[in-house]
């Protein structure tokens, strides 16, 4: 029986949520059933399998556009320097942008027709997209689409472009539907579905970085660091806590989103004279051995649409303290996996379970990855590729 032919688009392959959910898809029980390719506006980024080893290549002239040029070889600088210099000039860029695409697409289907085509993320992804010819598309939205497109966005002509459109929470549908009510119907919710066997396999690679020292209690926040994360308030709380006589290490994994936001964050650490305990890691390719030796993950985000460290953490077995965003409570059992909290009582909640030795045991057996079911997410997916 001939397999339908899926291609997911990325705006690149790199350390985070969107291509981690992707991973899992690719490793999942639906490589079985669809012929799936992925193709990565830009190139250049991480080696991450399995996403890397489906890349279909073809986008030389997308990556000069929408990279990072100085990142290039001689030879491609040379290839692509009028893209560079032409995407400079007034009134050019928009009409440039429209070539590079169309060209690159025309390249792709020229070499294999796909029965179906997945925006895998909001804005570049899902723009590259909208220009297939294939008639079924599909956009995936994974931000919180209300909180991150002020008002003054209108792409309802974009997903009118779509068959349909997937959210990964209820509450991003929400936001999304409450955005373009005409959509509602073609709208849906799906969790990302978890490789809970690769997450404990990779678990137990060694912690590389000797400065993670888990002979202290250790927290850990995970992501990229940007300012939804609220990372720069982690050194005021970390002061709160080291008042109260907390003896703990405050560890922070994730890459330079934002330099500003590492900036605000290295400078909140030095002000609150808390060096000692709270460290930057940076970005790790493989963050899971350092979330399973942690004894908490704290989240301050304001806002997640699904937050996919949040099952890596049940999967580990790591209780879990978050700020009270609206998607939190699709993931947490307050009290019973984690709890959740309103900003202002994050102190609190982290002394209560660094007191609470049992809570985090009761918390550690309710985290059991028997209960991450993929079943379902699976099956709609299904329903939609059909």
């Amino acid at each position: 029986m001939k397999k339908t032919k899926i291609l997911f688009i990325i705006p690149g392959i790199s350390l985070g949520g969107t291509t981690a959910a992707l991973a899992s898809i690719l490793n999942s029980e639906l490589a079985e059933v669809y012929d799936m390719d992925v193709f990565a506006v830009t190139r250049l980024g991480y080696d991450l399998y399995p996403v890397a080893s489906l890349e279909i290549g073809l986008n030389g002239l997308t990556t000069a556009y929408y990279g990072d040029f100085s990142r290039f070889q001689t030879k491609e600088k040379a290839k692509y320097l009028w893209i560079k210099l032409l995407k400079q000039v007034r009134g050019w860029s928009a009409k440039l942008e429209g070539w590079v695409v169309r060209k690159t697409i025309r390249e792709i289907e020229r070499k294999k027709q796909y029965d179906v085509v997945v925006g895998f993320q909001e804005g570049l992804a899902t723009r590259v997209a909208s220009y297939f010819s294939c008639p079924r598309k599909i956009a995936w939205i994974h931000c919180d689409y209300a909180n991150t497109y002020g008002e003054e966005t209108d792409e309802m002509g974009l997903y009118n472009r779509f068959e349909k459109v997937v959210c990964v929470s209820q509450f991003t549908r929400q936001g999304f539907v409450g955005r373009y009510p005409a959509l509602a119907e073609k709208t849906f919710a799906i969790h990302n579905i978890f490789d809970a066997e690769r997450v404990i396999e990779r678990s137990k690679a060694p912690i590389d970085d000797s400065r993670y020292d888990t002979s202290h209690f250790t927290l850990i926040s995970l992501g990229r660091v940007h300012d939804v994360k609220r990372f720069y308030l982690i050194p005021e709380i970390a002061a709160q806590l080291k008042k109260a006589g907390l003896d703990f290490r405050w560890y922070i994994l994730g890459s330079a989103g934002i330099p500003s936001e590492l900036q605000r964050l290295t400078d909140a650490i030095q002000s609150n004279g808390i060096q000692e305990n709270v460290i930057y890691l940076g970005g790790k390719p493989n963050p899971y051995p350092y979330l399973k030796a942690a004894n908490l993950l704290v989240t301050l985000s304001k806002s997640e649409a699904c937050p996919m460290i949040f099952n890596e953490a049940k999967i580990l077995r790591v209780p879990i303290v978050s700020t009270d965003f609206g998607s939190a409570y699709e993931f947490i059992n307050d009290g019973e996996t984690g709890i959740i909290t309103p900003l202002e009582g994050l102190p609190d909640a982290i002394l209560r379970l660094y007191g609470d030795e049992e809570m985090r045991e009761r918390m550690k057996r309710n985290h059991s990855p028997l209960v991450l079911d993929n079943a379902e997410p699976i099956d709609t997916m299904k329903s939609l590729f059909e």
